[in-house]
Order: C-alpha cells, then sequence, then structure tokens
C-alpha cells in the first residue's frame, strides 16, 4: 500500500523558531469556526457518511488542526472530521494547534487537500489564485509553498480561462483535467465551449476528444498530441476497485506485470482497509 507524499507536508509548513512544541487540546467543537480560507466546496456524501459512522464506532484517532480566533479557534485543516463531530453531537475535539496567519493558515488547507487529491481541479486552481490575490505571491512562490513545480501551477491556474459551464463541468466530473487540457489547445472559446459540451454529452474519452478536434482542425492549425490510454480492462479494475475500497487505486501494468497502489488518509481509512481484506492488524 502507498500513500503519495506531495509537496512538504503539513508538519513542515509553519514553522517558528520560538515555538517549542504543538499543543494538542481537547477543545469544545462549539468553539471552533469554519475556516474562511477552505479551498474545499464539495464533499462526497457517501464517503462522508462512512466517515461519519467511523467516527462513531472508533471517535476520532487523527486530530485536526486549528489557530486561536478570539476566545474560540478556526479551523486549519480536518473538515470533515470537523462537521463528522458536529453531526454527531459531540462536545469536544482532539486539536492541533498552530501559530498561523491568513496565509498559512490558506497554504495548510491546501496542502491537505492536495495531498488527499480531494480537490476539484476548479477548487485547486481557485486556491492557487487566491494565494496569488490575496497575499501577492508569484506562481514561482505558490509553486513552492504547495509542492509542485511552477509549469504545474500555470496549467492549472489556466483552466480559470475555461467558459463557465465547462468549469462547473469539472467541479463535477463530467470533464477531467486530461478532457480540460485539450479544450484548452483551443482559442476560441466558444469553440471550447461547444467541444466540452459535445464531449459530456457522448461521454468522449480523452483520446476520443483528441481525435474529434484533430478531425475538426482548420488547416494549417497545429494538432493535438493523441495519448496514450491505459486498455480499457486496467481502467475498469481501477474504477471497480475504488468504488469497492472507497479510495483512491491505481494498477501501474506492464506486460501482464506491476502494481497496485492503495492510498490512505488516515488510521480509520487504514484499518477499514484491513478489515476489507480480512487482514488482521
Amino acid at each position: 500500500m502507498a500513500k503519495k507524499a506531495l509537496g512538504k507536508g503539513l508538519g513542515a509548513i509553519i514553522q517558528h523558531p520560538a515555538e517549542t512544541s504543538e499543543q494538542v487540546v481537547n477543545i469544545p467543537v462549539e468553539k471552533i469556526k469554519a475556516n474562511v480560507y477552505q479551498p474545499r466546496r464539495k464533499f462526497d456524501q457517501k464517503r462522508f457518511e462512512e466517515l461519519v459512522d467511523s467516527i462513531k464506532e472508533k471517535g476520532i484517532l487523527n486530530p485536526i488542526t486549528v489557530r486561536k480566533a478570539g476566545d474560540g479557534y478556526e479551523l486549519i485543516a480536518g473538515e470533515r472530521r470537523y462537521r463528522a463531530a458536529k453531526q454527531l453531537n459531540m462536545d469536544k475535539i482532539f486539536a492541533i494547534v498552530k501559530i498561523a496567519n491568513n496565509e498559512e493558515s490558506l497554504e495548510l488547507a491546501l496542502i491537505e487537500n492536495l495531498q488527499r487529491e480531494d480537490l476539484n481541479p476548479i477548487e485547486e486552481a481557485d486556491g492557487y489564485k487566491k494565494l496569488m490575490d490575496s497575499f501577492g505571491l508569484t506562481q514561482e512562490l505558490v509553486a513552492q509553498k504547495v509542492g509542485k513545480n511552477r509549469a504545474s501551477v500555470a496549467n492549472i491556474l489556466r483552466l480559470l480561462s475555461l467558459p463557465l459551464k465547462l468549469r462547473k463541468y469539472l467541479e463535477d466530473g463530467s470533464l477531467t483535467l486530461g478532457h480540460a487540457k485539450v479544450i484548452l489547445g483551443i482559442k476560441n472559446p466558444q469553440r471550447q465551449l461547444e467541444t466540452g459540451e459535445k464531449a459530456v454529452r457522448e461521454g468522449m474519452s480523452v483520446r476520443q476528444l483528441e481525435v474529434f478536434i484533430n478531425e475538426k482542425a482548420q488547416p494549417g492549425i497545429a494538432k493535438v498530441k493523441i495519448s496514450k490510454e491505459s486498455p480499457s480492462h486496467i481502467k475498469d479494475l481501477e474504477n471497480r476497485l475504488r468504488e469497492a475500497l472507497k479510495t483512491k487505486v491505481k494498477i501501474k501494468d506492464r506486460k501482464n506485470k506491476g502494481r497496485i497502489e492503495i492510498e490512505y488518509y488516515s488510521l480509520d481509512e487504514l484499518d477499514r482497509i484491513l478489515e476489507f481484506f480480512d487482514v488482521e492488524k
């Protein structure tokens, strides 16, 4: 099993020489307010309900992260655990209390979600843009803070130039990042919209979309590069495993040999996956 480590990690983002240790305290849930810099807007309801059931049975094993705010606290990371605690009417929740300004709070919220790959592409792009607009950061500085290269950040930010309807398709999963990258190769916004709508309407794969765009390309216009897709049966197996395990799964197949990567994001999730395979801890 592999857990993807993206960027610097939450513990390494904020460093305060005068701070000798982090406080871990059990604080009243009612004293915590939501993070105004939370980049994530959409939550998978089914996975959230499973988290609620797990917490109801075993409690919250990983503390949330907060910062002081007036006579209470503001959430930095752990939105789903916080919401689950509220839904279960829990009086208190364990939390790591960090010293963080607004910029650092947004960084931490972004990085936690990026590590879990919970953000859809538009939420990720909006988060980067907020770092740039609110705190005057360049693309290079944003890339450094979230542990990505500048080109990756620039490519994600390009999504915000797509027509609004296509951005909504990216948010709800009707289009993937792969589709969007291909559509961005079209310069005319109206053609982008028409092409994206056709891709959604006909359920095109990225490869099918590339072929369609090349067929419609005008003389003298560079054609898009046709991608190499994984065999359909491998993609189907990945999708079935994701559905069964309720987490991200990748199958790396090379000439009938390879490996399966199963990600988990908390001890609760690891326990659930082990139980699925009937493996004793």
